[in-house]
């Protein structure tokens, strides 16, 4: 077109000009080379432009596009675009200088072909959002499910494309979530009350067994803590008989199942462990502590006990025989202990400041975990992988500086805390990682440092110490838990 400008042919002669021009042609090499000379970033920006002035579901049809549905960087590199006479701004939107670029352009077409999915999407997107605006926002005019949940990989593989349509999607997405929690509320609290009413019935019934108005009753608070599930339990408590009455010298502080049910373990305040038999109550074996023990566990396998008490050691039991086969040694109380899913590490909270992993084969000390104050709660991830520890006090909120931590995580190299500690009371996910030991360092002890991690927000101030924390199966990740505090999602 500047060419003909320039040339001036007379009248009736445009058309012959344009033709001995080139035509066509002439005008997709020059578009061509408009394109070729921006950056890879700014071709990506013009190939989101070109597509959007094209109306969805055709290949020559110009449409208008309002300015403030492009992105801002797309909307820079489009003035860029004027100025090369390819595209013309009106007062609020933005168009296809030359409809003839629709037909006869070879890169558009390609681009059309390739993004005919999203773009139609855009724009269907785009109309619902118009109609949400013109309706002052009204929440009936969000996006469906179905529409949504689309709309959704359009932020997630188009994100370019999604930014103007950003803040009406994320609308959806809340208002969408917000009624699904609601509706399973309901749901729940539906299901708690038939649990409760089934309960009262089983109770009622001459031929249902006790148990099982009890065991409804407990669904019924699991489903949903209602008045009428707590009611449930108490009355099935009160017309229950236990099958066996399993008695410690003092009060009971914690009881556990092995995990294939057939054992059943007690511990007391004054040092004594008692298993039983899980099915006829008859006792198996009687475990010695001078002091009171604060945990007890099983291994998987079911083969060791392991206990942990106020003598300031973890001991390790052979399940079958009372035998004393370790004693792992802490620098005070031992809190709390778990076992790995393969049963081969014991890991140790303690009161002297640390955590530490042992080889339950070798009773060799793996793995020092050091705190900022007592550790009371430590627990391993289901792959094995990590493991999670709770304390008292860390990080740069508790006005302390963090102390180095060492051991090697055994196959992996070092263990690095990958959750923040950004106050008191918190939790940490310890993770291995990479490194390969020193030459001559014959796999010796390394070291692990506090590190925060992007991925994993860290666990927020508790108003008391955390008393237990557990791993998510399904995501993998850490929702520590704490007495009075709300819990504090990973």
């Amino acid at each position: 077109m500047s060419a003909l400008r320039r040339d001036r042919p007379g009248r009736g002669r445009w058309c012959d000009a344009y033709t001995r021009m080139g035509g066509m042609a002439a005008l997709s090499r020059y578009a061509d080379d408009v394109i070729d000379a921006l950056s890879e970033r700014e071709q990506a920006a013009a190939q989101r432009i070109f597509t959007r002035l094209v109306t969805p579901g055709t290949v020559d049809y110009a449409q208008p596009v309002k300015i403030d549905q492009f992105a801002p960087e797309d909307l820079e590199l489009a003035r860029t675009l004027g100025d090369h006479r390819l595209v013309v701004f009106g007062p609020d939107t933005i168009e296809v200088a030359h409809e003839a670029l629709l037909r006869g352009w070879e890169r558009l077409q390609l681009w059309l072909s390739r993004d005919s999915e999203v773009l139609a999407l855009v724009t269907t997107v785009q109309n619902y959002k118009n109609e949400w605006e013109r309706n002052n926002r009204d929440p009936m005019m969000l996006l469906p499910g179905p529409l949504l949940e689309n709309a959704f990989r359009l932020v997630e593989e188009h994100s370019r494309h999604a930014i103007p349509l950003a803040d009406y999607i994320v609308e959806s997405m809340e208002v969408t979530r917000a009624e699904q929690r609601r509706q399973d509320r309901l749901q729940a609290q539906h299901d708690a009350m038939r649990l409760a009413a089934l309960s009262d019935l089983a109770r009622l019934s001459a031929t249902e067994a006790p148990v099982v108005a009890l065991e409804l009753g407990i669904r019924s608070l699991l489903s949903m803590p209602l008045l009428q599930g707590d009611a449930a339990v108490r009355l099935a408590l009160a017309t229950t008989k236990p099958e066996h009455r399993l008695s410690l010298p003092d009060a009971v502080r914690q009881v556990i199942y092995s995990q294939d049910g057939g054992s059943l373990a007690a511990v007391g305040f004054d040092g004594t462990v008692q298993i039983w038999d899980a099915a006829s109550g008859e006792p198996r074996l009687s475990l010695p502590h001078p002091l009171a023990v604060s945990s007890i566990a099983f291994s998987p396998a079911g083969a060791l006990v392991a206990t942990a008490g106020g003598d300031r050691t973890a001991r390790l039991w052979d399940a079958g025989t009372a035998t004393e086969l370790a004693r792992l040694v802490h620098g005070d109380v031992v809190r709390e202990l778990a076992f790995n899913p393969a049963g081969t590490l014991l890991a140790t909270a303690s009161a002297d400041a640390t955590a530490q992993v042992w080889d339950v084969a070798t009773a060799e000390l793996v793995a020092r975990l050091a705190h900022d104050d007592w550790v009371g709660v430590v627990a391993f991830s289901r792959d094995g992988q990590h493991l999670a520890t709770a304390s008292r006090a860390s990080g740069p909120g508790s006005g302390r500086s963090p102390r180095r931590a060492t051991g090697r995580w055994p196959g992996s190299g070092t263990a690095t805390p990958s959750g923040r500690s950004s106050s008191a009371r918190t939790a940490r996910r310890w993770r291995p990682r990479a490194r390969t030991p020193r030459p001559g360092s014959g796999g010796s002890a390394t070291d692990a440092r506090c590190a925060g991690s992007s991925t994993r927000r860290s666990c927020g101030a508790s108003a008391s110490a955390r008393t237990a924390i557990a791993w998510c199966p399904a995501a993998g990740t850490t929702p520590p838990g704490s007495g009075p505090s709300p819990p504090a999602p990973w």
